[in-house]
């Protein structure tokens, strides 16, 4: 036998069958042609036995990116189509959104937050710890911590008004000197309750309520309703007030002014007046004196005086009076203008009492002091601009408090009326210091302010 030669299998062969039984041939397979893959190139299957032929890709058009393209997959195996975006709405961000989580592994999506409850925080709420790192929950008090908390707010509020009431009866009484901590003592405070705290709250709730129900406003004690009786002011017509002048033309200019002599001192005090009188033989002054009287009558008719306190302008007396250096002197004992003691009439009739009226003419004002019953008077600034008027039983006195370095280089000049009625005769000249007894003295129940720290 033939030793057999070693098969090759050449690469390059390869097995057609011809469809006859027979075996086929091992043909030499066609040199391969080099091959291009050009990017224009694109695959089509004819759907045959044979292989695929390849046509070129249409040429490429400029490809833009615009911003308004969306990819859309539309589920055949093909690449997805670009589609034009929808125009973007303009975005917000609110307040209210919340993200939520679908837990299906897409991006959680935004929700309206719901609206948020007006919430408070009561007092009788308290925090609970829960033991763990959360922030601990807020739960109302027990019912009976709040009871008594409330309980013993109560009973302090009605302990500090009950020692308001003392304090407010005792105003006035021999009990008016003790402190706060007195008063709180007998509402029923321990001595450990009462604190500077609670001290100072009484006061300022006892200042508070005596100003709001008790004296709503500062008056001064002239102007107290229950003065209106014998106390009257009166504001100057602008008529007046561009009179005053030729009223200071009476005055004297200096101690050397002869008009100086035609005033006199009032007792031993540094208080000088003049009576003005029509007929004094000085033809210039009875012009002025009787002007003078008409324009301050016209002003008392005007305000009503005559009216309502029964005057009688015919029997006015005029008085102009200043306050002089050449004295320390300043202040009158307390007196009245009118006698106390009334015999003119039986006082079964209707009696009406006859008034002063005090008037200053210059800016400084004037002062007088006046009492309204036993006890230390009460010294009143009469401003520029307003009358005084008093009545007959008001115990009064001139004098000019040392209250600026000026005071004694002032003479508050000023007008001194009689307003006499038909029952009480003024005589002028006279000043009266007995009491409605007719016996005791007014200057031993009427005392003068201390001025001086030397004093006895």
């Amino acid at each position: 036998m033939k030793q057999p030669q070693a098969a090759q299998a050449p690469k390059i062969f390869m097995t057609e069958d011809t469809g006859d039984g027979k075996e086929l041939p091992n043909k030499p397979t066609p040199e391969p042609q080099a091959t291009q893959s050009p990017k224009n190139l694109m695959t089509e299957d004819i759907d045959d036995e044979k292989a695929p032929l390849n046509k070129p890709l249409p040429e490429p058009q400029a490809a833009q990116s615009p911003k308004n393209l969306m990819t859309e997959d539309i589920g055949d195996g093909k690449a997805p189509l670009n589609k034009p975006l929808p125009e973007p709405q303009a975005a917000q961000s609110p307040k209210n959104l919340m993200t939520e989580d679908t837990g299906d592994g897409k991006e959680p999506s935004n929700k309206p937050l719901p609206e948020p409850q007006d919430t408070q925080t009561p007092k009788n709420l308290m925090a609970e710890d829960t033991g763990d790192v959360k922030e601990p929950l807020n739960k109302p008090l027990p019912d009976s911590f709040e009871a008594e908390l409330k309980s013993d707010n109560q009973l302090t509020e009605e302990k500090m008004a009950m020692a308001m009431v003392f304090k407010l009866n005792a105003r006035n009484t021999s009990y008016d000197d003790q402190n706060n901590t007195q008063w709180l003592l007998q509402a029923g405070f321990t001595e450990q309750e009462i604190t500077a705290e609670l001290r100072n709250r009484f006061k300022k709730s006892f200042s508070y309520k005596f100003r709001k129900f008790i004296n709503p406003t500062t008056i001064p004690e002239e102007d107290q309703p229950w003065h209106k009786h014998w106390i009257k002011k009166l504001k100057l017509t602008p008529d007046l007030l561009k009179f005053l002048p030729e009223t200071e033309k009476l005055f004297p200019t200096s101690k050397e002014d002869a008009a100086y002599h035609l005033f006199e001192r009032i007792g031993r005090t540094s208080i000088k007046q003049r009576k003005l009188q029509g007929n004094n033989g000085r033809l210039r002054d009875s012009k002025a004196i009787n002007q003078i009287y008409k324009t301050f009558n016209n002003f008392f008719k005007v305000s009503g005086v005559p009216r309502d306190l029964g005057v009688d302008l015919d029997y006015t007396i005029i008085h102009l009076l200043f306050t002089d250096d050449d004295t320390s002197i300043n202040f009158q004992d307390p007196h009245t203008d009118y006698p106390y003691h009334i015999t003119r009439r039986n006082l079964i009739d209707r009696f009406r009492l006859s008034w002063t009226a005090h008037l200053p003419i210059t800016p400084d004002g004037s002062w007088i002091t006046m009492w309204f019953g036993p006890g230390v008077g009460y010294t009143l600034h009469i401003p520029f601009g307003t009358a005084l008027l008093l009545r007959s039983d008001v115990i009064h006195g001139g004098g000019v408090p040392h209250i600026d370095i000026q005071t004694t280089s002032k003479q508050f000049r000023r007008v001194h009326f009689y307003l006499a009625t038909q029952d009480q005769a003024a005589t002028p000249g006279l000043i009266y210091e007995l009491n409605y007894d007719n016996e005791t003295r007014l200057l031993d129940t009427c005392y003068q302010a201390k001025r001086s720290f030397n004093q006895n």
